[in-house]
């Protein structure tokens, strides 16, 4: 999609900063694990990129809002938003 950008947690600040400094007032992140299970584990695991990405922008950028997206697709190698209770996805986990 046009203007979106993908960034690793050590190289966010360098280009939020600037834009944070112009107004920028929130963001929202998503994640590419490392890897991917049924059960979108790799989503709470809490040294993968968004939680290292929102530790990292709360302490240097306190005033931006850091929003994430909680669905699973990403992190599931089935790529439902959830994990599969008998073949339906089941987003509550």
């Amino acid at each position: 999609m046009p203007g979106l950008c993908q960034f690793s947690p050590d190289t966010l600040l360098e280009h939020l900063s600037p834009l944070a400094e112009k107004g920028l007032k929130s963001v929202i992140l998503f994640g590419i694990p490392g890897r991917k299970d049924s059960e979108g584990s790799s989503a709470w695991d809490e040294a993968g990129p968004v939680p290292e990405a929102i530790r990292l922008l709360k302490d240097r950028l306190p005033g931006l809002v850091v929003m994430a997206d909680v669905c699973l697709c990403e992190y599931t190698d089935h790529g439902h938003c959830g994990p599969l209770r008998s073949d339906r996805a089941d987003p509550s986990g």
